[in-house]
């Protein structure tokens, strides 16, 4: 049994060296690179040389001369090594995205542009806002690999902190008596509505998971809903007890906007983003407020704010498709 595995072992060794003796010889004879259309043949040359069980050579039963002509006639590969992929456009293309993070509002000016007969006016009147939330949604379309335009819409929220300045009345106890205004409690929800151009720089040259520079600006409208209670005047309040000021109303006005960020692809067609957006509105008119009582007189008519500008830190998801 030992000898018949050592003769085996012997046949194999002898079988590879033969292959590769006319692997050699055949590519020294043919100028032509050798395709896999010649294995075949290959295979007829090693049986000539492959002993067999009793020792003895086999004899191709192929005349080398038409084997050699084979091998020259066969057809040649064609096969082409494959190129570097070119770097995928995404022009003309659209995506979804959305954001969310924190929001800062800036301190509110109010004033009433047309003062009360009855009442009075406000004279320096100031909003103070918490920090407050914002989330956006919006579709985008790549007109470029570097150049969209989206349309979003979101919500930002900033609860109120405390109310500031003077009701100066005009009748009864109140008149031309600057009234120091305190409290205040209640949320003031913006709505915006744009149209944003935005650019996208590359910063790296990884194809995997590349970093690109965001920026942009938009313009578009805003609609906001201030509902702000419980503004009281501790002089007020002496001469009517319990007298509070309330603010319900919503407006609309013209707002603008700019952003800064980095993109980073995480996967193919997701992307993550960070950054910071400015928002800034026009004066917002929200109506008339008004006393909880008549005692005191019946309402300021068009109390308005200057404006709204609103810094915010978001974090943004964005696919492709």
């Amino acid at each position: 049994m030992k000898s018949q595995l050592r003769f085996l072992n012997a046949r194999s060794v002898f079988s590879l060296l033969c292959a590769i003796t006319c692997v050699h010889a055949l590519r020294a004879e043919s100028s032509e690179p050798l395709g896999l259309e010649t294995l075949p043949l290959l295979l007829i040359h090693v049986a000539d040389y492959a002993p067999l069980a009793d020792g003895s050579v086999a004899q191709s039963k192929v005349p080398p001369s038409s084997t050699k002509q084979q091998f020259n006639s066969a057809p040649q590969s064609t096969a082409v090594l494959p190129q570097a992929t070119a770097e995928k456009s995404v022009a003309d293309s659209f995506y979804f995205l959305g954001d969310a993070g924190v929001a800062f509002t800036q301190t509110m000016n109010i004033a009433n542009h047309t003062a009360s007969a009855t009442v009075g006016s406000l004279t320096g009147a100031k909003l103070n806002l918490n920090i407050g939330a914002r989330f956006d949604l919006g579709v985008g379309y790549q007109l470029t690999d570097s150049f969209a335009l989206e349309l979003a819409s979101g919500l930002i929220w900033n609860s109120v902190s405390s109310v500031e300045g003077n009701l100066l009345g005009t009748t009864g106890g109140f008149v031309r008596i600057p009234l120091p205004l305190q409290g205040g409690q209640g949320n003031i929800y913006n709505v915006p509505f744009m149209l944003n151009g935005k650019f996208r720089v590359p910063l790296n040259k990884d194809k995997t998971h590349p970093i690109a520079l965001t920026c942009g600006a938009g313009v578009g409208g805003i609609w906001s809903d201030a509902s702000v209670n419980s503004i009281t005047s501790t002089k007020a309040t002496e001469i009517v007890p319990g007298a509070a000021l309330s603010v319900n109303g919503n407006a609309f006005a013209f707002a603008y906007q700019a952003n800064l960020g980095l993109e980073w692809q995480l996967v193919n067609h997701l992307y993550l983003g960070f950054g910071y957006a400015f928002l800034g509105t026009t004066a917002l008119d929200y109506g008339a407020a008004s006393f909880n009582t008549n005692a005191v007189g019946n309402t300021l008519v068009g109390i308005q704010a200057d404006a709204i500008y609103t810094h915010s830190l978001l974090g943004t998801l964005r696919y492709e498709f």
